[in-house]
């Protein structure tokens, strides 16, 4: 890297003015200036015309835009050799910055000879939209309808994963066995197996260095494996160490520590406090850190940097042969996997160390073996170290949410940097866990004069006595810990209450002593005023009688003046109410027409996919035929096989084959069940997770204002929590009785999910409307968004909501893998029959209910406001159905003084020159757009035309107005194509005009409002109408 930036800074001393000697590179380019004026002096013709001067963040980040684009439009640099506006402006990615520099320098020649016409490049200019804005919905084995994958912006990952990986980058391990070795010389204690933070987590350790290095810094050390007290241990050695001197700087936090965020900093601070105590502790006598150039021990980044070793990245790239046997059966394991897999790029590999390091192989490997379809945000094709190191967290954490475990044999660096035993442990992990066919031809396999060890026996037993007693001392802590902030809590409210108390009774007597004297001054007031009134009266009385008479004539007359004008009003009414409802009825007919025809067509399709169906039926059929023909022949050929795999005579009898048979699908059968059980309980707590942050939400200020949208979002999933609770205890009871010959799994399966599969009934069909919800309220609500931060470290709400529709096809799998292992006489054969085909039958059916217009109806709307550029809430609301858009030409008409309707006073402003007003129709209201004209060419047609677009938005929002403004819709008789369009009184408009194209584009628009205005119409009848009765 350092090259390269001795480069970079003489290709812009040449060019440009040139950073100074003490100025970085992001201090000088950080503005933009610098990169548009470097591009106007390369290329000929071609110059960027607005350049920022501002000291304006949103104006420097403008000008990196400019320069960005201008190099994709302009110049054709290819995307593998640009960088992203924060790699500059954040400083993220200053390698990536210092790269382009480099490729620019080494083609200056070429992009000098490019020839363009003389354009101008705008600031305006953005970087390309996607080119969809949703992926094609896909089905799993089991019908059920996958969520919309992701847009490709939106698998950028998280800030926290982002920190974690570039902590992973910057790990030394020589710096981490320094800080062990000084420690444990200073204790006399050894530290060198397993990471440093395993050892300090309880903070006992640091109390001891520190006190070791100036007694009586921490006074008492707690030895407890309560939480908090190990966390209490670890402030007071950090308040020890600012004591005696250390910089805030080289402090850590707890969480870096006891949570394992950040052991880089953990380190940092051994070696900071290492070398403080060589000069401000003078009674130390040592011993001290060893003395050694830090400067060249590397990390990970720096080796990979300056290396230049990314080889295995190239395309191509095949690497040595397998060392070993060992590596030999895991590469053909991994590649008779990798066969199966649906992803075009899943190729086969040749080794385990360098095909492995970007991550990708090992993915494509876990979502086959555990029949995963959704996994996440990974990057598909990696090209930095960064990207290999982001894909090798992402399968190890993918891996921990699958098994519920941790993984500690192999970690994100081991793969990236291609350690051979540690990827070997943790392939053989990912096998021992999901292929269960190679568990089972193990234990066929096994001979039977290998007889079990005793003493392996006894020490697997103290290891599973070791590691449940561990459990018990977590549940033990952990329950512990909530007692004691129980008890915290518990003081706190009692303080809150008796302060509350002693406020009312102040409060109680102030207003006891105001209420006295109130009554004393009223009691006054009252007997002054009676005095007054009998005077007034009496003078008044006379008074009133004279008006009363002269107000009853005058009301006589304007009664009888009300009285014609409202039999006027009527007659006007009637009228209008009957043309109202003839068009009412022409609009209905024509709609009635459509769907019919729209049914046709679907019931073809239908036939169609039934007929696909059918065949694909077919096909399968073949296959498992073929399959068995070759089973069949592979059993016929080794029973004639001379010699076993294990190269010795084979002399079983057909007894002792088919005990040593059975034996294994016990152990198989117990091993799904087993995580049947496993998985069961995670659900059940993620279900209760998410019931209670829906209590949480409705409890909410914003819950009463949302209810359509929460219900919409959560539907009944709260529901589901009780029914899998009760299963989860009858599995549990279920595995501690377990007997492999006699227990049986089917009816416990059977009983309970007829319990909870009407609630999937009314959750699957429904799931497609949370998405709208969702992303309604995350643009609407700010307390909702809030809310929603408590979800982001567990994956986010929506991977939560998905839960329910994964669990029933998983059941089915787990009950048909653990049908494959139970031979025809074992009591449960049968019952499991009846379980899954009840399963899949039911799933079927609820998927049969499924609307898949509600998503595409969603799909649309965003489509639609991710080509609108403004400020305005998102178009995406409850029960909101987009029905047109398109160009018309609006003009205002009556224009009163007072009351104006904000949307309606910018149509003055669509004029016919530059811009091009386009409307978009709802369900419920109107958008009124503004568009570039040369942007309208070839991007609009028909109903639901609106396309999304390469290049930036064509659209620039102008307002909206609701639909329940407009009172009626009509053909204008003196203009064509054109419709007039009359509003309430109320809006400060009599009415306006649309202008359309062509006449039948003016007759589609008058038969949508149309259409709507009616639907609208009923929906306030029925609304009126329940409030009356009620």
């Amino acid at each position: 890297m350092a090259n390269l930036e001795v480069k970079a800074r003489e290709f812009l001393n040449r060019l440009t003015s040139g950073p100074k000697k003490d100025q970085s590179l992001q201090e000088y380019l950080k503005d933009g200036q610098v990169l548009c004026q470097l591009f106007n002096k390369i290329i000929p013709g071609a110059h960027i015309k607005r350049i920022n001067a501002s000291n304006l963040p949103f104006k420097q980040i403008e000008n990196i835009s400019t320069y960005l684009s201008a190099c994709t439009n302009v110049a054709k640099i290819p995307q593998a050799a640009q960088f992203d506006t924060t790699d500059l402006y954040e400083n993220k990615g200053m390698l990536k910055v210092i790269q382009h520099l480099d490729y620019v320098s080494r083609h200056e020649k070429d992009l000098a000879s490019v020839r363009v016409d003389t354009q101008k490049v705008d600031t305006k200019t953005a970087a390309p939209a996607p080119k969809y804005l949703f992926r094609v919905q896909t089905k799993n084995d089991m019908g059920v309808v996958a969520p919309p994958s992701p847009n490709p912006n939106q698998l950028a990952s998280s800030l926290q994963s982002d920190i974690e990986t570039k902590e992973e980058m910057k790990y030394n391990p020589e710096l981490e066995r320094m800080a062990k070795d000084w420690i444990g010389r200073v204790l006399r204690e050894d530290l060198s197996s397993g990471p440093i933070s395993s050892h300090l987590k309880s903070g006992v350790l640091l109390c001891r260095l520190v006190n070791a290095v100036k007694p009586k810094s921490v006074a008492k050390i707690h030895t407890s494996s309560i939480a908090y007290q190990q966390m209490e241990n670890i402030r007071s050695y950090l308040k020890a160490c600012e004591g005696i001197g250390l910089s805030s700087l080289s402090i850590f936090d707890v969480p870096d520590l006891y949570e394992d965020k950040n052991s880089n900093l953990v380190i940092a601070n051994i070696h900071a406090l290492a070398n403080l105590v060589k000069v401000k502790v003078p009674e130390f006598k040592g011993p001290y850190m060893e003395d050694e150039d830090i400067s060249k021990t590397k990390s990970l980044f720096s080796t990979a940097i300056l290396g230049g070793e990314l080889d295995f990245l190239a395309e191509g790239f095949q690497g040595e042969e397998p060392a070993n046997k060992t590596e030999a059966d895991l590469v053909k394991w991994v590649n008779g996997h990798l066969e199966k897999s649906k992803d075009e790029k899943a190729t086969k590999i040749k080794n385990i160390t360098s095909n492995l390091r970007s991550g990708i192989k090992i993915i494509q490997l876990l979502k086959v073996v555990t029949q995963s379809d959704h996994m996440g945000a990974y990057v598909s094709e990696p090209v930095t170290l960064w990207d290999c190191m982001s894909n090798a967290r992402f399968s190890l954490k993918f891996l921990s949410y699958q098994t519920l475990e941790e993984f500690t044999g192999c970690t994100a660096r081991d793969i990236v940097s291609g350690n051979a035993k540690a990827i070997i442990s943790l392939l053989e992990y990912i096998r021992d866990k999901f292929d269960n066919d190679y568990l089972f031809q193990k234990l066929v396999n096994q001979g039977e004069e290998e007889e079990v060890d005793p003493e392996i026996e006894r020490k697997k037993a103290a290891e599973e006595a070791a590691l449940a007693v561990k459990q018990q001392q977590r549940l033990i802590r952990e329950e512990e810990e909530r007692l004691y902030k129980l008890r915290q809590e518990r003081k706190r409210l009692e303080e809150i209450e008796k302060e509350k108390k002693r406020a009312a009774d102040a409060k109680r007597k102030q207003e006891e002593e105001e209420r006295v004297a109130q009554e004393a001054r009223q009691k006054t007031l009252a007997r002054e005023r009676k005095l007054a009134e009998e005077k007034r009266q009496e003078e008044a009385k006379r008074a009133k009688e004279e008006k009363n008479r002269e107000e009853e004539r005058k009301r006589m007359e304007k009664q009888k003046e009300e009285d014609r004008k409202m039999e006027e009003a009527e007659q006007k009414l009637k009228k209008e109410i009957a043309e109202r409802e003839e068009r009412a009825a022409r609009a209905k007919r024509e709609e009635e027409e459509r769907i019919e025809n729209e049914k046709k067509v679907a019931a073809k399709m239908k036939e169609e996919e039934e007929r696909m169906e059918e065949k694909k039926k077919q096909l399968e059929q073949q296959s498992i035929d073929l399959q068995k023909q070759k089973d069949l022949k592979a059993a016929v050929i080794a029973e004639y096989s001379p010699k076993t795999p294990r190269a010795k005579p084979r002399t079983d009898t057909a007894a002792t084959e088919t005990a040593r048979i059975q034996n294994a699908q016990y152990i198989v059968r117990k091993r799904i069940f087993n995580e049947l059980m496993t998985t069961e309980q995670n659900y059940v707590k993620n279900l209760t997770r998410l019931r209670e942050f829906i209590k949480v939400v409705r409890a909410s200020d914003m819950a009463h204002s949302n209810q359509d949208a929460l219900s919409q979002i959560f539907s009944n999933v709260g529901e589901l929590v009780d029914p899998h609770g009760q299963f989860l205890k009858a599995i549990e009871t279920l595995m501690s009785n377990w007997v492999d010959n006699a227990s049986v799994v089917g009816p416990t399966v059977l009983e309970h999910s007829k319990k909870f599969m009407p609630l999937y009934g009314t959750y699957i069909p429904a799931f497609n409307n949370s998405f709208a919800g969702l992303h309604y309220l995350r643009r609407k609500s700010s307390s909702f968004r809030k809310l929603l931060e408590d979800f982001e470290s567990m994956g986010g709400l929506d991977s939560f909501l998905i839960l329910p529709v994964q669990r029933i096809p998983r059941y089915i799998l787990l009950l048909r893998d653990m049908l494959k292992y139970t031979h025809e006489g074992h009591p449960d054969n049968k019952l499991l029959k009846q379980a899954s085909e009840y399963l899949d039958t039911n799933l079927r059916e609820v998927n049969s209910h499924i609307d898949n217009t509600i998503l595409d109806n969603s799909t649309k709307i965003l489509e639609v406001e991710s080509q609108i550029d403004g400020d305005f809430d998102t178009l995406l609301a409850p029960k909101r159905k987009f029905i047109r858009e398109g160009r018309l030409q609006p003009k205002s008409v009556d224009k009163k003084s007072k009351g104006s309707h904000p949307t309606l006073a910018l149509f003055p402003s669509a004029k016919k020159g530059d811009l091009v007003p386009y409307f978009a129709l709802f369900t419920d209201i109107i958008v009124y757009c503004e568009t570039k004209k040369e942007a309208t060419n070839s991007k609009f047609s028909g109903r639901g035309s609106m396309r999304t677009h390469d290049d930036d938005k064509m659209f620039e929002y102008k307002g909206q107005f609701p639909i329940d403004l407009v009172d009626k819709v009509e053909l204008c008789k003196k203009k064509e194509n054109t419709l007039f369009v009359t509003l309430n009184p109320e809006c400060g408009f009599d009415s306006f005009e649309l202008t359309a194209e062509t006449p039948q584009e003016t007759r589609v628009w008058l038969n949508d409002l149309l259409v709507v205005l009616l639907t609208i119409n009923k929906e306030n009848l029925l609304a009126k109408k329940s409030s009356l009765r009620g």
